[in-house]
C-alpha cells in the first residue's frame, strides 16, 4: 500500500546523482561512395644514411677461405686459378666445397668443446693423415692434457684419453703422458684414467715408479691390479 512521501533527506540523495545525456551516433548514409585516400610519395632517405657503405655481392669459389676466429677454417678443393669455370659454376647454383678445419691443437680443442660426441670427433680425426702428421705425432704431454680437459663431461675424459694414446708420438706413449693425464682430471677420475692408459704406456716397466709417486696410498691400492695386468 501507500507508504508516504519520501523525506527531505532521502530526496536530497537523489538530487546529487549526475544526469548522463545520451551521445548521438553518426548518421547513417545509405550507399555512401568509397573515397580512396592517396598515400604520400616516398620521402628521401634520412641524411645519416649518406655515410652508409655499400658493396657489390661477392661470389665465393671453391678456393675461398671461411674464416672463424683466427682463420680457423680453410676450404678444400683446387686452387681458384686451376679452374676458370669456378665462378660460372657458382653463378649456376652449383654447391661449393665443404670447409675443412685446419689441423691444429687449438682447433681440435674447439671441436671437442663444441661437439655432441667428443669421442666420435677425435676418432674421426685419428683416421685422417693430415691430422696425424700435424697434431697427434708431435703432441706434447701438456697438449695431451689440454685436449683431455676440453671434454666437458668429465666421465668421458678417460675414454677420450685412451683413444688418443696409441696415436700420440706415433705410438710412443710414455709415462709422461700418463702423469699429465692424471694431473688433468678430477680426483675421482684418476684411478679410472690409470686403468685406461697403462696398457698403452711404452716405458711402464722402467718408469712405473714415477707414475706411482703421483698417486695416493688409496689410489695405489686401487690400481695394483692395473699395474700387474699392464
Amino acid at each position: 500500500g501507500y507508504q508516504g512521501t519520501a523525506s527531505t533527506t532521502e530526496q536530497s540523495q537523489y538530487d546529487n546523482i549526475p544526469t548522463v545525456e545520451a551521445i548521438p551516433s553518426a548518421p547513417y548514409i545509405p550507399n555512401a561512395p568509397y573515397i580512396a585516400t592517396a598515400m604520400p610519395e616516398p620521402s628521401a632517405p634520412p641524411a645519416e644514411w649518406a655515410s652508409a657503405v655499400t658493396a657489390t655481392p661477392v661470389i665465393m669459389t671453391q678456393s675461398a677461405a671461411v674464416v672463424g676466429g683466427g682463420k680457423i677454417y680453410q676450404a678444400e678443393g683446387d686452387n681458384a686459378h686451376d679452374n676458370p669455370n669456378d665462378n660460372e659454376e657458382a653463378d649456376g647454383g652449383s654447391p661449393l666445397a665443404v670447409a675443412e678445419v685446419v689441423p691444429s691443437i687449438p682447433n681440435l680443442i674447439q671441436e671437442i668443446q663444441l661437439s655432441v660426441s667428443p669421442l666420435s670427433t677425435v676418432n674421426r680425426r685419428l683416421t685422417q693423415q693430415t691430422w696425424k702428421r700435424a697434431v697427434f705425432d708431435p703432441m706434447t704431454p701438456n697438449q695431451y692434457a689440454s685436449v683431455i680437459r676440453a671434454v666437458t663431461i668429465e666421465f668421458d675424459q678417460p675414454d677420450l684419453a685412451a683413444a688418443l694414446a696409441p696415436a700420440v708420438r706415433g705410438g710412443n706413449f710414455t709415462h709422461e703422458y700418463v702423469i699429465a693425464a692424471i694431473r688433468a682430471v678430477s680426483e675421482w677420475l684418476r684411478t679410472p684414467m690409470i686403468g685406461k692408459l697403462l696398457p698403452s704406456c711404452t716405458d711402464l716397466e722402467e718408469h712405473s715408479g714415477k707414475i706411482l709417486s703421483q698417486l695416493s696410498d688409496w689410489e695405489r691400492v686401487c690400481t695394483q691390479q692395473n699395474f700387474r695386468d699392464a
